[in-house]
């Protein structure tokens, strides 16, 4: 079972030894996601931000590693890299894109990596 399974089944089971433990173990990760989503949001709705980021990685880890795609590898990451930069760029100008740029990362990623392992790989 993987760790997004591992959690939710722990969550849904009021396993809270599990829960403390886990957030206690990983304190750096907390404040470093919880920092990502005050930023991205301008310091609105932080703990919705926080939620979606830790759904967003825990599901998309999952999946990757359920289909067998790459995601860690050099051409890879040079392309999810000039891809956001140059949409965080285009960001920048537009209010709505600015506003829901959280959301419109996520989506810059599973297209990135959608499209990189189906005709680039």
């Amino acid at each position: 079972m993987g760790m997004f399974l591992e959690i939710f089944v722990n969550v849904l089971s009021l396993n809270w030894f599990y829960v403390v433990n886990l957030v206690l173990a990983n304190l750096h990760w907390l404040f470093a996601f919880m920092a990502a989503s005050f930023f991205t949001r301008d310091g609105k709705n932080v703990l919705a931000g926080f939620v979606t980021i830790i759904l967003y990685l825990a599901a998309s880890g999952e999946f990757v590693e359920t289909v067998g795609w790459s995601v860690y590898i050099a051409s890879f990451l040079f392309l999810h890299f000039v891809v956001r930069v140059s949409l965080i760029i285009f960001a920048a100008d537009m209010p709505k894109i600015k506003d829901n740029l959280l959301a419109v990362l996520i989506i810059q990623f599973i297209i990135t990596v959608t499209i990189f392992n189906l005709f680039l790989r």
